[in-house]
């Protein structure tokens, strides 16, 4: 009978300098971390705490997709700690994605159709950027990258089932209920009275909350007794309304439109909806009876006002199209150069007009022609794309009208304002480029009800 031969483990001899530094190192870090914490115990508890989230992020992508998703709708009041705050956390999202995809296989992106409109813009604004070498054009290319990786993470996440798309709605719709909260309930100590808050300028803050809407509807389920998602819908529409932004209001209103005509929502569902605008608009006149007042008498003051600086942004935004047809005068132009392309100046400037107040003119003015034509194309992909799935029957249909309906609405919203650098359009148009690859095999009836 033969014994099994045990091999002989030789052991390998560590290091004297993993012995001696290792120990030493872990002495010195406990000694200077105590040092630093009797001596500033907020910033180093601070900092531990930023260090251990950030760890988590890079570890758990569903995590930071959330988080970054949460922290763009306070983007306001995280500014005011930190005015890198949300460039960083994208790039968390971002580090977060590659050590993902070190990990694991492809999964085809690259042949979806909104990532393929998402590079052929990053080229043409790459393109524009050598041409025209115009000033402050790293910055602003570096905004297009941050909001285009985020796309693209976005569409993976998806694609991967990391997130489903209701999971990526109830964090964007639960965030959106508490910023129209926040922004509420800081009306009556803000310097301009409107809801903003978590966001800093109330138009930009009407356009976060604008797709919010059909997403809670989305989510809401069918029944008699309003739900929990029905409570959010009002929050954000009270909110949005009390931005007074007219170009939301708009968007809004084509938004509704448009779901009434392809059947999306039912009439009495409206109605509802109104009743609740109209019990919450009479008892904020009666319980802030001078805020509403102040709110609309400055929202009129100034209207004449804001309209003569739009004629003006964009005519000076029109001329630099004509100027450069093709690719324009290069990201981050408008703002140094519009003051040379006016024929007019406004009468009395109350704000900053770094912005054509446009997307559209000033995406064409930066890009060209040939920009617009891409941008439009990436927002056309995500369109079809959720038409296709709320078309279908699928699983994601209810999301899908959601999306044709957000991104209607945030379309029309943006002619008045510049939104290429926010997070809505960039969430809209990935959950519709992604939608239709994440329908079920086997169709379900639509409804009626979908919003």
């Amino acid at each position: 009978m033969s014994h099994p031969v045990i091999p002989h483990i030789v052991p390998v001899p560590v290091p004297w300098t993993s012995r001696v530094l290792l120990p030493v190192a872990l002495v010195l870090t406990g000694i200077v971390l105590g040092l630093a914490t009797g001596h500033a115990p907020m910033v180093v508890g601070a900092g531990l705490l930023g260090l251990t989230a950030t760890g988590l992020m890079l570890l758990r992508l569903d995590v930071a997709v959330m988080v970054f998703v949460v922290a763009s709708l306070f983007e306001g009041y995280l500014s005011q700690v930190e005015p890198m705050a949300t460039k960083l956390l994208s790039a968390v999202v971002v580090g977060s994605w590659v050590l993902m995809r070190c990990r694991r296989e492809s999964v085809g992106m690259h042949r979806v159709p909104v990532v393929l409109a998402g590079i052929a813009l990053w080229w043409v604004l790459l393109v524009s950027t050598l041409v025209n070498a115009p000033v402050g054009a790293a910055g602003i290319l570096l905004r297009w990258a941050g909001f285009l990786a985020v796309m693209v993470v976005l569409v993976d996440v998806l694609l991967r089932r990391i997130l489903r798309p209701e999971d990526l709605a109830r964090t964007y719709v639960l965030a959106a209920t508490a910023a129209a909260a926040v922004g509420l309930l800081a009306m009556s100590t803000a310097e301009d009275p409107r809801a903003a808050g978590p966001i800093a300028d109330a138009n930009d803050f009407a356009f976060y909350l604008l797709p919010a809407l059909p997403l809670a509807m989305a989510l809401r389920r069918p029944g008699p007794v309003p739900g929990r998602w029905d409570l959010a819908a009002a929050v954000v529409t009270v909110g949005m309304v009390a931005t007074v932004s007219r170009g939301a209001m708009l968007g809004l209103g084509v938004m509704l439109v448009v779901a009434l005509l392809s059947r999306q929502v039912r009439l009495r569902d409206l109605v509802g909806l109104a009743g609740v605008l109209l019990a919450a608009a009479s008892v904020l006149a009666v319980w802030q009876r001078e805020l509403v007042m102040d709110s609309l008498t400055q929202k009129t003051a100034i209207a004449g006002q804001n309209v003569s600086e739009r004629f003006y942004l964009w005519d000076a935004a029109a001329r630099m199209v004509l100027d450069r047809p093709l690719l324009g005068h290069g990201p981050g132009s408008f703002a140094a150069e519009h003051a040379w392309f006016a024929s007019r100046l406004p009468v009395d400037t109350r704000n900053d007009l770094d912005v054509a107040h446009n997307t559209y003119l000033e995406v064409a003015a930066e890009a060209g022609f040939v920009g617009l034509a891409v941008f439009l194309v990436l927002l056309l992909v995500g369109l079809s794309g959720a038409w296709a799935a709320w078309r279908a029957g699928s699983r994601v249909g209810r999301i899908g009208a959601a999306v044709v309906a957000g991104l209607v609405g945030t379309s029309v919203a943006a002619c008045f304002v510049t939104e290429q650098f926010f997070l809505p359009l960039w969430l809209l148009v990935a959950l519709g480029g992604v939608l239709p690859r994440l329908a079920d095999d086997g169709p379900r009836p639509r409804t009626v009800g979908a919003p």
